[in-house]
């Protein structure tokens, strides 16, 4: 074994402490079979992984609407993630902004920025 030394919070060591007077084991060795079981539960999970990994490797194989099923996914993809406003021809039909809609947000206004109302008709 070798000695290291370990910062515990005091609510941690007053646990600690409790827990070693009720049930009879050092401090130490309860320290050590925590961390036992925090090592056990990290190999387990990138087992657990990876298993799950190869086991879904080839489960469609035998499937014969693979195609139809992917070709619905990427259309769902696409309708889920489609932009309100694709591109700015699609703002023709939105209403115009009031002449004021920023004056409540001074924040997003960077100075030094130019005008985009100076020289403009109104329409």
């Amino acid at each position: 074994m070798q000695k290291i030394q370990v910062f515990l919070r005091e609510d941690q060591k007053t646990a600690l402490k409790s827990l070693s007077a009720r049930t009879g084991v050092r401090q130490s060795d309860l320290v050590r079979q925590g961390v036992d079981l925090l090592l056990e539960g990290a190999s387990q999970r990138t087992t657990d992984w990876r298993d799950a990994t190869r086991a879904a490797v080839g489960l469609w194989h035998e499937r014969e609407d693979r195609d139809a099923v992917n070709e619905e996914l990427r259309a769902s993809v696409r309708r889920r993630f489609q932009a309100a406003h694709p591109n700015w021809r699609s703002f023709v039909g939105e209403p115009r902004a009031d002449a004021d809609f920023l004056s409540e947000r001074r924040d997003l206004i960077e100075e030094g920025r130019p005008s985009l109302t100076e020289g403009k008709p109104d329409r």
